[in-house]
């Protein structure tokens, strides 16, 4: 482990005695952008190259996938709206279209327009010659009513001249196309209605057909008549997918026809949410979307359902939490093979398997925390997603060495000037790791350092074979900044910026302990629990409160100073309601700061008003040995103490989240074998109930 002393002073790693309550701090309330910084490690060890290609601030406000469209790796197809001011108190709104014939280097304008009020909704791409945009003119009648009248726009010598088919209809709209060859598509006109379900409109549409590129339409019925939020697809000649939920109808589904809309048949699957669709041929395709994790709050697990039956079954191939917890937004599919997902917060999922597993890349920086809505992928070696406001990162099909990840410090802590302890993930391959430290004041409205060019400001540029540093001689009441990357020779992976911590005084510092029951951010948990919480040892006593907080009020609900032990029971909870825990520490070295100056710990309880009382085991439970510590593929569990099967054991991650559980009769004396293969590197709390007694025991994964 390497050591570092900034400023003069002697440095060593921090005693366990004083310090040790750094290593099982869950993590801060943070807010969904810093998911993006911090994420999880990687099974793989090599990662997508993925840059940014234009940054031009053109917001896609759509809500459907067709804001891009490619005919090939090379002729691509973006549109959507540009906002720019003349004026103080006047802005100027354009729709725009905007053409690349280079895969995405360069792009060429084919279309502005601010006089019509033309509203772009969708386009297609089916050749490098044929382009087609949909949308609705608006109009305003004599009392001031707004109305639609749909238009479809077709191109045959790729943007350089355009034909204009208005659609019938008195309030329409064209709201989505989809194309299999330059002659051969369907479009959906979306027909208002003044009737409203819940306080949604609901709409009455009808398909529009053509076999000859647009020139003549032929309408047909939809099977289900009125819908929300409807979405077309169109893999092969005659070959219709429509995707939406019927008037007074239960979740969304998918209907088929195979004959050009003549005759329909109605999946299976009825999907609770909603989600996107990509198909590769007639029979084979998948979906995404996201799924609510506990009873509340914005954790949603990433989901991604596949069907190889032409749609009418579908089964799941993935049910994850992956970071940033805020599920998926957009898939597509290059071939059977090779697939990319992306979602909120710069979400990236790529699979070589046919979505059998999914592994995540990270975006460069484009200077925020935006949602990725859009992605293409025409080939396996060329893929382009858009940012909600407009930003094109692209992925060019090579490999290149993963970046490493922080794991110490977590962020927005408040650690001592002297023996601080900065460490990373291993990258399979690497030889070195470059480091490089800067300082803000703490009070700078500046989230992080983006100037790494100024000198001034860093204060620490080091290369190392380790993946630790401890730091000393750190400026007191200062802000740092840290970036990393790995090398191997010339090769080199992105640099991984994190936001560290804060620092204090050292003689100043004492840690409070860690909360270890209830989870951080965890849900339904029972009105009647047992707050429990590190144990140091029997000279210490502790000051606990339970409160709640609407806006910036906080009700104390739970007050108990003194406690000698590590646990306390608490009953009588709200249930249904999020409630924050704080804890201070009396020691012979003085008080602790109250751990919500440290960490913002919350949980929410569930709609049961009572539960069974769990009897919680002093001392952070004797019931088992684990080993090896850390654990890389497995844990080896051995029985200890007096306490006897049956045993549930539940692993969690420090989200709260239960990533594995087990219900075993006995442990055998010579052990019992916890797999850790499919677990990302970091910190677990194992839970053990046996006998109606309960206990927690730390458990480190380090691969």
């Amino acid at each position: 482990m390497a050591t570092l002393t900034l400023f003069g002073n002697n440095c060593i790693e921090p005693g366990r005695a004083r310090y040790r309550s750094f290593v099982l701090r869950q993590l801060l309330a943070l807010t969904a952008g810093l998911a993006i910084l911090y994420g999880p490690p990687l099974a793989a060890q090599t990662t997508g190259r993925w840059e940014v290609t234009d940054t031009t601030q053109l917001r896609h406000y759509l809500p459907f996938r067709s804001a891009l469209a490619a005919a090939d790796g090379q002729h691509l197809v973006r549109m959507g709206t540009q906002f720019i001011p003349v004026s103080d108190i006047q802005t100027k709104v354009y729709s725009l279209i905007l053409r690349s014939t280079d895969g995405g280097e360069s792009w060429l304008e084919m279309w502005r327009d601010d006089t019509k009020g033309d509203n772009l909704l969708a386009i297609a791409h089916p050749t490098p010659e044929k382009l087609v945009v949909v949308g609705g003119t608006g109009r305003y009648g004599p009392d001031g009513s707004q109305f639609q009248r749909g238009f479809i726009q077709h191109s045959n010598d790729g943007g350089s001249s355009w034909q204009r088919l208005k659609v019938s209809g008195l309030e329409s709209r064209v709201m989505a196309v989809a194309m299999n060859d330059a002659d051969r598509g369907v479009a959906l006109k979306w027909n208002s209605i003044p009737e409203q379900v819940n306080s949604r409109p609901w709409h009455n549409g009808s398909l529009l057909r053509t076999t000859d590129g647009w020139q003549t339409l032929q309408e047909i019925t939809m099977p289900a008549g009125r819908q929300y939020l409807p979405q077309i697809y169109s893999p092969a000649d005659g070959v219709i997918f429509l995707f939406g939920r019927t008037l007074g109808g239960d979740g969304f589904s998918l209907w088929r026809s195979d004959n050009g809309g003549a005759s329909w048949a109605q999946s299976v699957t009825v999907f609770e949410e909603a989600y996107e669709f990509d198909f590769i041929d007639a029979q084979r395709g998948w979906a995404a979307g996201r799924r609510q994790q506990g009873s509340g709050g914005g954790v949603f697990r990433d989901v991604v359902l596949h069907t190889t039956d032409g749609g009418m079954h579908w089964v799941e191939q993935l049910d994850q939490l992956h970071d940033a917890e805020a599920g998926l937004i957009d898939l597509a599919f290059a071939d059977a093979d090779n697939g990319i997902a992306v979602g909120h917060l710069g979400k990236i999922l790529r699979t070589r398997d046919g979505g059998q597993s999914w592994v995540q890349e990270y975006p460069p920086n484009v200077g925020g925390f935006d949602n990725i809505n859009f992605i293409m992928y025409p080939s396996a070696d060329k893929a382009i997603a858009a940012y909600g406001y407009g930003a094109l990162i692209q992925f060019d099909g090579k490999e290149r060495l993963h970046f490493p990840l922080f794991t110490e410090p977590r962020p927005f802590h408040n650690l001592p000037t002297d023996g601080v302890r900065i460490a990373w993930t291993a990258v399979e391959g690497a030889q070195t790791y470059q480091l490089q430290l800067s300082e803000h004041f703490p009070f700078s409205d500046v989230f992080y350092n983006p100037n790494w060019e100024d000198e001034s400001q860093v204060v620490l540029d080091t290369t190392l074979s380790d993946t630790s540093l401890i730091v000393g001689g750190l400026q007191f009441a200062n802000r740092y900044h840290a970036r990393l990357r790995a090398l191997a020779g010339p090769m080199t992976s992105d640099w991984r910026e994190h936001f560290l911590f804060y620092t204090r005084e050292q003689e100043d510092f004492i840690a409070p302990p860690t909360i270890l029951h209830p989870l951080n951010q965890s849900f339904d948990n029972p009105t009647t629990l047992t707050v429990e919480w590190e144990h140091l040892n029997d000279e210490h006593s502790y000051d606990l409160r339970i409160f709640t907080m609407d806006g910036p009020v906080r009700s104390v609900v739970f007050e108990r100073y003194g406690i000698a032990g590590n646990a306390v029971e608490v009953t009588g909870l709200q249930a249904n309601t999020v409630f924050f825990i704080e804890i201070l520490l009396h020691s012979s070295e003085g008080d602790s700061e109250w751990s919500s100056s440290f960490v913002t710990h919350w949980f929410e309880t569930g709609g049961k008003a009572t539960s069974v009382s769990e009897t919680t085991v002093s001392g952070g439970g004797p019931g088992l040995l684990l080993y090896p510590q850390p654990a890389r593929e497995s844990v080896r569990i051995l029985p200890g103490g007096t306490l006897s099967g049956p045993w549930r054991l539940e692993l969690y991650d420090l989200r709260g989240v239960v990533r594995a559980a087990y219900e075993l009769a006995e442990i055998p004396a010579e052990g019992w074998t916890l797999p850790t293969v499919a677990l990302h590197s970091g910190w677990y709390l194992l839970r053990v109930r046996s006998d109606n007694r309960t206990f927690t025991q730390a458990l480190i994964i380090s691969k």
